[in-house]
């Protein structure tokens, strides 16, 4: 492995510095495998040392003379940076070991130190210098080589830096990674029992640890199991229930995989906050309020099978077996399961925020309170209610980047418009738009309708209820970004009359100026013109 040492100091300064253990810089790390040694300054794009620049989309890692991590672009970017200093280790023990093994006429163990060196990128011509002593060396000896121990050393010792300068999350990611590389390495362990709780419940210390990471941040709590949620809960779902809660939602489990349990958290609370971004007001009707409730399931099995415990239970419209997750208004409860299939978090992610969509709206929207809601199942205008579901599960979420966008282009809603549309098979505007609930669920469930989606290699089966669901979404589509976002308030304000049952504000020509087929035309060109390239702010 090549190593490029800054010109820093003079070459007698420098030999001089060489004898002072103070005296050792920073150490930089590029993408190109060089490792750069001296004193370096971070500047805008760059660090630079004594004139020389090195652009910072080239660096992987940055740490200063005590090990500390000072610049690193992604946690896999300080993996990839330490492999290459653990290689340099490994060829430095090997370069130690390796006369040994010949001192004492151990071929083999003389080759298999070559062959450590020239994994962790030996030079050429100091392999074949090993390779030439190793072949004179006799057959018999038992020289035991050390073993290969460099990146794990490296990271449990980088762990303990960051640990002292008081990094927690770096810290711990680089103790997971000793551990994955060296499960028994023993300043690994130490750490680790060192840093796990006696009393968690959820397996082993090592557990813990990936809790911690996946789960566990610092708004993050585990309920305790006397929780008022926890206690109804294990009543008729299972005893072997944990939980944990963020200021927005409190999610009650036995699925034990924290990096599902994980996702789904942080994408609840994500969802909640765009939607508490988009509500917001000057004259909220109520501040703050109890975590929504959720509770995720093993298996599809079981989903179905607690669906309907508890009061309230049960859900209607369509059989459980058919749904990845609901919103149970009369017991506050938003379910879903996780299942193994290759979509499945894609699916799982739009299921979760359409349903607490719905759940955000009933119990935490600012814009009316628990006693202001009214609506009812024969209330009109239903199609606000999924169609802004719809809209919201259509947003794209980057949950590592804790960041959303409500466009997407490729808008299932918006495509499903065009394609029905050249189908001819579009439900009538006027109808649409006045459905209660009730009459909602009596649409055909059958899935009639055969057609090709833009975005799609096969075609898709259409329903009442799904052209429904589709159009509705659109509506919201074109009502938040169209002509320029000219009916964006009255779209939020149509949420709060339907949801207050302000039943002379949910007609479209009082919300929108508009009659249905009207709004349907603009919907409709709207989808058409998202289909030939038109984006927000074009």
């Amino acid at each position: 492995m090549s190593s490029l040492r800054l010109p820093v100091v003079p070459l007698l300064l420098f030999l001089l510095c060489l004898a002072a253990p103070a005296a050792v810089g920073d150490t930089v790390v590029l993408k190109d495998g060089r490792i750069l040694e001296g004193a370096v300054v971070r500047e805008e794009t760059a660090l630079r040392a004594e004139g020389s620049a090195v652009p910072l989309r080239q660096v992987l890692l940055w740490e200063d003379a005590g090990g500390r991590p000072s610049y690193a672009p992604s946690h896999a970017a300080l993996l990839r940076a330490y492999g290459t200093l653990a290689n340099r280790e490994t060829i430095r023990r090997c370069r130690e070991a390796f006369p040994k093994a010949v001192e004492a006429g151990d071929a083999a163990a003389a080759f298999a130190l070559l062959q450590r060196a020239e994994e962790a990128g030996l030079e050429m011509k100091d392999a074949e210098a090993w390779q030439a002593q190793a072949e004179k060396t006799a057959q018999t000896g038992s020289f035991e080589p050390p073993p290969d121990t460099a990146l794990a050393d490296l990271l449990a010792a980088r762990a303990q830096v960051c640990r002292d300068a008081g990094e927690g999350e770096r810290w711990l990611q680089l103790l997971r990674s000793t551990l994955r590389a060296a499960p028994d390495h023993a300043a690994a362990q130490g750490l680790l029992a060192e840093a796990a709780p006696a009393n968690w419940k959820i397996g082993t210390a090592r557990d813990w640890l990936d809790w911690r990471l996946e789960v566990m941040g610092d708004r993050v709590r585990l309920l305790d199991r006397r929780h008022p949620d926890m206690d109804r809960a294990r009543s008729f779902w299972t005893t072997d229930l944990f939980g944990f809660e963020n200021p927005v939602v409190a999610l009650l489990t036995n699925l034990k995989n924290p990096e599902i349990v994980g996702k789904c958290l942080r994408l609840s609370g994500l969802t909640c906050r765009a939607l508490e971004e988009m509500f917001a007001t000057d004259d909220p009707k109520r501040e703050g309020s109890d975590p929504l409730v959720i509770y995720l399931y093993a298996t599809l099995e079981e989903y179905v099978a607690k669906s309907g415990a508890g009061v309230g239970g049960g859900h209607g419209g369509m059989p459980l077996g058919l749904t990845l997750g609901h919103y149970n208004p009369a017991e506050n409860i938003s379910r879903f399961y996780w299942f193994e299939r290759p979509d499945a978090e894609r699916t799982v992610t739009t299921t979760f925020v359409h349903e607490l969509t719905h759940h955000w709206i009933e119990r935490a929207c600012p814009r009316f309170t628990a006693q202001d809601r009214e609506r009812s199942a024969a209330t009109p205008g239903f199609w606000i209610v999924e169609g802004f579901a719809v809209f919201m599960e259509e947003a794209r979420f980057d949950v590592p980047r804790a960041a959303w966008t409500h466009f997407d282009p490729h808008a299932e809603s918006l495509d499903s418009v065009v394609t029905l549309k050249r189908a001819s098979k579009l439900l009538d505007w006027k109808k649409l738009y006045p459905l209660n609930q009730i009459e909602f669920a009596g649409l055909g469930k059958n899935f009639d309708v055969r057609v090709r989606r833009r975005w799609a290699l096969r075609d898709f089966g259409f329903s009442e209820t799904n052209c429904f669901y589709q159009q509705a979404g659109a509506t919201c589509q074109f009502l938040y970004w169209g002509e320029g976002g000219a009916y964006r308030k009255r779209l939020l304000d149509f949420v709060t009359a339907y949801y207050t049952g302000d039943k002379d504000k949910t007609s479209i020509p009082a919300a929108f100026g508009l009659e249905p087929e009207a709004l349907g035309a603009k919907v409709e060109a709207f989808a058409e013109a998202v289909a030939k390239g038109w984006r927000p702010g074009a």
